[in-house]
């Protein structure tokens, strides 16, 4: 007994390349993303996890130039976060109370 079978193969050379694109973008998004923490953070030995000394130079030259604006945005937390708090509203209906 005699069976013919036909196969058919497609080839989309698009998605190939759109996948060969897409892993290499990945890759080279990780292999930053590894260098740039490497950059920031001891790896090794008891201080792992802690900034390194150009981590610590960069935070420290960003304070400086900006920080009349980070008190600011500082300041406006804590106050957003006293205003919505109970004992405010207590305290603030107890004044009122008193001026009537």
């Amino acid at each position: 007994m005699e069976h013919i079978l036909q196969f058919g193969i497609s080839i989309d050379d698009k998605a190939i390349k759109d996948r060969i694109e897409e892993a290499a973008v990945n890759k080279m998004a990780d292999d930053l993303s590894k260098s740039v923490k490497n950059r920031l953070f001891r790896t090794d030995g008891w201080d792992s996890g802690k900034f390194t000394a150009d981590a610590e130079q960069i935070i420290r030259n960003v304070m400086n130039e900006y920080k009349d604006e980070i008190i600011s945005q500082s300041v406006n937390m804590v106050v957003d976060t006293i205003k919505h708090s109970k004992k405010y509203r207590e305290a603030l209906a107890d004044i009122v109370e008193e001026m009537k």
